[in-house]
């Protein structure tokens, strides 16, 4: 008789692009006008070729947007990291910058510590645990399935 192996599952580290995730649905929801940067790879085409090349903007905020209520039209950048996350000498420096420039600047690691940040700013009142609705996938929604969307056949008054 074999003897069952004994061994202990580690939890995922989670992800800072699940936090960019959450963290984007929560500003949508309490309608802060905010931004993900996207700072991949670019592309340029040079005639009939395409070259890649690093994003020059290095260590660049992952969120950035507009005060709205409070500070109206004070520009914010978020940097996200996870738990145990540090930030690169490159992003200390555009929250350095940033500052200078009369912007608001901060690192998140969680939700809790963006909804207190952003209740600090006056941009919305500290909510409720319960009032943040989750984000909806397609089974959730009525009627929809995953998968693209159906085209729409529109057709000419004239036919």
């Amino acid at each position: 008789m074999v003897a069952p192996m004994k061994f202990k599952l580690k939890p995922k580290p989670r992800k800072e692009s699940d936090l960019q995730r959450e963290v984007l649905h929560w500003l949508k929801i309490f309608r802060v006008f905010a931004w993900r940067m996207p700072l991949g790879p670019v592309v340029h085409s040079r005639g009939s070729r395409q070259v890649w090349c690093k994003n020059p903007l290095k260590g660049m905020p992952d969120i950035m947007g507009v005060l709205q209520r409070a500070e109206r039209g004070r520009l914010f950048a978020i940097e996200l990291k996870r738990p145990d996350g540090s930030l690169t000498p490159e992003q200390e420096a555009w929250g350095v910058n940033l500052t200078a420039a009369g912007a608001r600047y901060a690192v998140v690691r969680s939700l809790d510590e963006l909804a207190d940040l952003m209740a600090q700013w006056g941009e919305v009142n500290r909510p409720m645990p319960n009032q943040i609705p989750p984000r909806p996938s397609s089974q959730q929604i009525p009627g929809t399935k995953p998968g693209p969307p159906k085209p729409v056949l529109i057709s000419g008054a004239d036919s």
